[in-house]
């Protein structure tokens, strides 16, 4: 934690060369996971091997089940306003939810679906390590299960209060889904509501097999101020609007909420 981004390029590093010990060269890998294995190691090279040998009743988790449950505050974020637990606690009261998204199953005219809503009135929809978990449970249950996954964005992008391991849920995700995709050959619908920004933008929003957006939804990477405020040039308005957006090719069609049922249908 103490070393931020810099500790994440080691994951990198050491999975790329055991790419090329075991791909490459052919040679024979055995990982031993001992208690604890948790975090980064148990997302690299703990699980990169020809064969896992695990000891009796060794805890071993990428996320630990206190972080699936519950947000803490892994970093501990410092800020002058409030303490990241406190804001936590509001939006929990303010919304009646826990986290900034909700999961499930359910049934679409009948048909058997997974689905996750996104609710941008918690803290901006934005995707910490729970958001990030609970996505990739709710793919690994529809690939397991064969179903249709539908996911509604709706989000300021990656959380910051959680540093690095916000950043690390978009490259979980997007793997839950390659497997879901391209190994299972299943189907993914991505709805983008308003707004639909930063890492949810450069992960599993543009994911989808289907790209749906809402009419007049505001869809970007970075923010206009951000933009111009780093590139000292002006954005021309409605350059991040969803039906500008469509004509530059970005998704599949621009769906209002009443057809919508009829339209994901149709396609599951």
């Amino acid at each position: 934690m103490q070393e931020g981004s810099l500790s994440l390029m080691q994951m990198a590093k050491i999975s790329s060369t055991l790419y090329d010990y075991q791909s490459n060269k052919k040679l024979f890998y055995v990982s031993i996971l001992t208690s604890p294995t948790t975090g980064g190691v148990t997302a690299s090279f703990g699980m990169l091997r020809d064969i896992i040998i695990a000891e009796p009743n060794a805890y071993i988790a990428f996320v630990g089940k206190r972080v699936i449950e519950q947000t803490l505050d892994p970093i501990e974020f410092q800020s002058k306003e409030e303490l990241y637990k406190d804001r936590i606690d509001f939006y929990q009261r303010k919304t009646g939810l826990t986290e900034a998204i909700q999961t499930g199953t359910g049934q679409l005219n009948g048909i058997p679906i997974a689905i996750g809503v996104m609710d941008f009135q918690f803290m901006g929809g934005s995707m910490g390590s729970v958001v990030g978990e609970k996505i990739t449970r709710l793919i690994e249950y529809a690939t397991n299960n064969f179903l249709p996954l539908i996911l509604v964005c709706a989000s300021g992008g990656a959380r910051m209060q959680e540093g690095s391991l916000s950043l690390m849920q978009m490259a979980k995700i997007s793997s839950a889904l390659y497997d879901y995709q391209s190994n299972k050959k299943l189907f993914y619908v991505s709805i983008l509501t308003s707004p639909t920004t930063g890492g949810v933008t450069a992960s599993f929003g543009m994911l989808g097999d289907i790209i749906i957006a809402e009419p007049n939804a505001y869809i970007a990477f970075a923010g206009k101020r951000v933009i111009e405020q780093t590139l000292n040039k002006t954005i021309p308005e409605g350059s991040q609007a969803a039906e500008y957006l469509f004509h530059k090719g970005l998704f599949d069609p621009i769906v209002p909420c009443n057809p919508l049922k009829g339209v994901l249908s149709e396609l599951v």
